[in-house]
């Protein structure tokens, strides 16, 4: 069957793209104009992921999600998860589905965490940290450890690249 938002479909991400609650990593983001309720012109940040072509028109409600769990650096967000997901809300003087930020980090998987780990690792050594070789993951670690020892390196990675 065929439904109204495949008749007219949106450039952005709708609620009904997020149903069923999906992780998402920010890819990136920028501004782009378009038209408010009253039709008139505004430019409103767009957020991208990697898991959608569409961007999220970004509110002031799931940036202050987003700032909670990863601080206020716009830049700081890319490579980061967030989870989306649907509500209702009161807009306009209507109800309407809208798209929200969940408010908390969602839990890494152990792949993500080798992967984000990986990529540390190769920061450190660009950066000549000393002692990291040190820092080496074993098979059976697991996820809290990977994660305590990627803090570690992260320290000691910006306190190398700060010189």
């Amino acid at each position: 069957m065929t439904t109204i938002d495949e008749l007219f479909p949106s450039p952005y991400l709708t609620a009904a793209d997020v149903k069923d609650k999906p992780i998402v990593t920010i890819k990136g983001f920028s501004k782009k104009t378009m038209k408010n309720k009253q039709g008139e012109e505004e430019v409103k940040p767009v957020l991208f992921f990697n898991e959608f072509e569409k961007g999220m028109v970004l509110n002031k409600t799931n940036a202050n999600a987003i700032v909670k769990m990863y601080g206020k650096i716009l830049d700081e967000w890319v490579g980061e998860r967030v989870q989306l997901h649907s509500v209702t809300v009161a807009a306009f003087g209507e109800s309407t589905d809208a798209i929200r930020v969940v408010d908390h980090k969602p839990a890494a998987d152990k792949q993500t965490l080798l992967d984000r780990f990986s990529k540390l690792y190769e920061r450190a050594v660009t950066a000549k940290v000393d002692g990291v070789e040190d820092y080496t993951i074993t098979p059976n670690m697991l996820e809290h450890e990977i994660i305590e020892l990627g803090k570690e390196l992260k320290a000691k990675v910006e306190a190398a690249e700060a010189f």
